[in-house]
């Protein structure tokens, strides 16, 4: 139950194998490799950076258009669910610890100079 709880929380909670085949059929155009769509749909790049950190050789394969075609593609899949109000919370916690310790480590820098 636990995986089904986890998957049901990610991008794989909300896609059926009809999306996931017309989204496989829209994009053959751009000849990736299976990983290549897996990250896709996975990831659901949003910005052109996006892309290329998915597609291997990206501007030696696909054109500036291209890309910007790719994106539209990905808006075929569905949205991931939203998380619960009490995970953003948690998660905007602990960016919050980070920086405190970040700040701190810079502090006791100064104070060595």
């Amino acid at each position: 139950m636990q995986v089904y709880d986890y998957l049901a929380q990610t991008p794989a909670g909300t896609q059926s194998r009809d999306v996931l085949h017309n989204f496989i059929e829209k994009v053959e155009k751009y000849k990736l490799t299976k990983g290549e769509r897996l990250q896709a749909m996975n990831v659901r790049p949003s910005s052109a950076v996006e892309v290329h950190l998915i597609v291997e050789d990206c501007e030696e394969r696909m054109t500036v258009e291209s890309v910007e075609q790719f994106l539209e593609e990905v808006k075929i899949l569905p949205q991931p669910p939203e998380k619960p109000e009490e995970e953003v919370k948690e998660e905007d916690d602990g960016a919050e610890d980070e920086n405190d310790d970040a700040e701190e480590g810079d502090e006791e820098e100064d104070m060595e100079e």
